[in-house]
């Protein structure tokens, strides 16, 4: 699914850069091959860059409307697009619609029917609000096969506490916003999406206070 757009400089993201091996070194425990749905593309650098780097998985990105153009000004200046990636898709955390009926029409577009059967988020559910990521936990086992293999990048808490006074300092920066973003909690993440046929199955510790969490479906 291509779409089209004359743009001249492609967003970069400092982070995504620094983080795209260590989490490539987790990945490749897992994928094997099959579908990914990546949930908030962001810039699109991991998109793009994980796609090369596990060409048996069939990569999904989606976001946000209004961050639809970056993936596009991406596609538009690379020179060997990746012939496992799809996008841009449009999706997010609501009540109104689920993310399996946000999905369906755009995927039926390109004659993909299944659920997936791998799920990727990096640095997005510090962003989203709780209830947006409640939605999200709530909703997540609609679209995956069971067996899908879920996993969440980013800054957490564990019971209660952050795992470094950087990471308190910027969940106060994220809550002065005003918007509903901070740091999750990772016992409630667990605790929703074990309560909607998800379990969890591993923590991995990553440079900057990071983790990539690993769960199932079941």
């Amino acid at each position: 699914m291509m779409m089209t757009m004359e743009m001249s400089q492609i967003p970069f993201s400092e982070a995504c850069e620094r983080n795209k091996e260590p989490i490539r070194e987790v990945l490749l425990k897992y994928l094997r091959r099959g579908h990914l749905l990546e949930m908030g593309f962001g810039t699109a650098q991991h998109a793009f860059y994980f796609a090369n780097q596990f060409p048996n998985i069939k990569w999904f990105a989606s976001d946000v409307a209004e961050n639809q153009h970056t993936f596009i000004q991406r596609q538009n200046q690379t020179k060997e697009l990746p012939p496992n990636l799809w996008g841009p898709l449009e999706l997010r955390a609501r009540f109104d619609k689920t993310l399996s009926e946000q999905l369906s029409p755009q995927l039926s577009q390109i004659n993909y029917s299944s659920k997936f059967d791998y799920f990727f988020t990096a640095n997005t559910l510090h962003i989203m609000s709780l209830e947006e990521v409640e939605i999200f936990c709530q909703q997540v086992h609609e679209i995956l096969s069971t067996g899908a293999l879920l996993f969440f990048y980013g800054p957490f808490k564990f019971r209660g506490e952050f795992t470094s006074v950087s990471n308190a300092n910027f969940d106060q920066n994220l809550r002065s916003r005003g918007v509903g973003s901070c740091i999750k909690d990772f016992e409630w993440i667990r605790d929703i999406l074990k309560n909607h046929k998800i379990e969890f199955s591993e923590r991995n510790d990553l440079p900057a206070n990071n983790q990539l969490l690993v769960f199932r479906s079941s």
